[in-house]
């Protein structure tokens, strides 16, 4: 059975939940932005001089910030993938093996995922039960 061409569903939910991460960091970080440019507040210590002063000083920050966000995002939206979507995975072979009547023939194969090595008898095909 070979998968359909694209990503794979846990990619996919990896990268919506570092896009997702990186997006709330970023806001974040235009509000810090902006907050700070806006003039003195109480308990801050430093004046701002002015924008670009700022922005040289602020930038570096950010990106640091940005970066680590990113690698989070990905490392953790990889394991949370997996996570949520294991179980899928049992509930489709658990189906699989009634549906074909004989446990035995599903065969787990690393990197791939299942395996079937015998075709369904033919009064099960089209969703045809009778």
């Amino acid at each position: 059975m070979d998968r359909a061409p694209g990503l794979s569903v846990r990619l996919t939910l990896t990268l919506s939940y570092a896009g997702f991460l990186m997006l709330a960091g970023a806001v974040l970080l235009v509000a810090g932005y902006f907050s700070l440019s806006r003039g003195v507040h109480p308990g801050v210590i430093f004046l701002v001089r002015s924008h670009a002063d700022l922005l040289r000083d602020f930038a570096p920050i950010a990106a640091g910030v940005m970066g680590f966000l990113l690698v989070f995002g990905l490392l953790g939206g990889w394991l949370l993938a997996g996570r949520m979507l294991a179980p899928l995975t049992r509930i489709t072979v658990s189906a699989l093996r009634q549906r074909l009547g004989e446990p035995h023939i599903i065969a787990t194969v690393t990197g791939v995922g299942y395996r079937i090595s015998a075709q369904p008898d033919t009064g099960r095909e089209g969703g045809d039960r009778g």
